[in-house]
């Protein structure tokens, strides 16, 4: 018999419903109470779930990982890759950047891997192996894109977890 029970996070027409232990739904509420989005302002479910994720990782690490893992649950991450979710949702490119901004957010914590790499494998890619290959980077090239430093601003806030180190270098 399980003592989980369920934390559900509405905001105007939509909600998202996160099953939990008692006392994390207790800590969700309070982090819930400071969590604060415009009522003009509407948002999907899979956007709601980004937001109170991002919320829940600059306030409360613990948390924010049981928000991340129901988050991979309901969209089925790793088994479908993040960037295929986020085109089967149809969102426009603000709510985009906000979700994988949101995902990658717990990339260098240990506990979150599973949700980037699946159960099989814990290690980072080759890519960011600290050996002594270095990777170098080409911006621009692509259809739509104007300016490379546009371009390159919106890879680091996306993906700053993934590229701060690249870039330190």
């Amino acid at each position: 018999m399980s003592n989980q029970t369920s934390f559900v996070l509405v905001h105007g027409d939509t909600a998202v419903t996160i099953d939990t232990l008692p006392a994390v739904k207790r800590q969700m509420h309070r982090l819930a109470k400071t969590f604060v989005l415009s009522q003009n302002v509407e948002v999907t479910p899979i956007e709601l779930h980004a937001l109170f994720l991002e919320h829940c990782a600059l306030h409360d690490q613990s948390t924010a990982l049981v928000v991340f893992d129901a988050f991979c649950q309901a969209y089925g991450v790793p088994a479908v890759d993040i960037h295929v979710v986020v085109q089967q949702h149809s969102i426009d490119e603000t709510a985009a950047r906000q979700v994988l901004k949101a995902y990658y957010l717990l990339w260098d914590v240990p506990a979150a891997r599973h949700c980037y790499f699946g159960s099989d494998s814990a290690a980072l890619p080759a890519l960011f192996a600290p050996d002594n290959a270095h990777v170098a980077a080409m911006f621009g090239g692509q259809p739509g894109s104007s300016s490379y430093l546009d371009e390159a601003r919106w890879l680091l806030d996306v993906y700053r977890p993934l590229l701060t180190d690249f870039v330190a270098h």
